[in-house]
């Protein structure tokens, strides 16, 4: 079987390599976020709990955000590429 490949444009190489790099480094502010969150857990007061929830709940957004748009660039070079759900549209069960 012969597989038909097509060049991807260098333009959107580097759109993809830029929300890549972005995303990883949104990832390290968010595990830090996270973990900070998981340590006031139990040595914070509870308004401090919550601004390390809110951090990175908000961070969070933000990397799911850069996901979506991945998937979309993806999704417009390969059809078959999966929808993704927006946050908070989990199907469970699937």
């Amino acid at each position: 079987m012969v597989v038909a490949t097509r060049r991807i444009p260098a333009r959107l190489l580097d759109e993809i390599g830029s929300l890549v790099a972005n995303m990883r480094k949104l990832a390290a502010s968010r595990d830090a976020s996270l973990g900070r969150f998981l340590v006031s857990r139990h040595c914070a007061v509870p308004t401090a709990q919550f601004e390390y929830w809110y951090e990175f709940v908000m961070l969070d957004q933000e990397y799911y955000v850069l996901v979506l748009q991945l998937a979309d660039i993806l999704r417009e070079r390969n059809p078959e590429f999966p929808q993704l759900l927006p946050a908070g549209e989990a199907v469970l069960g699937q």
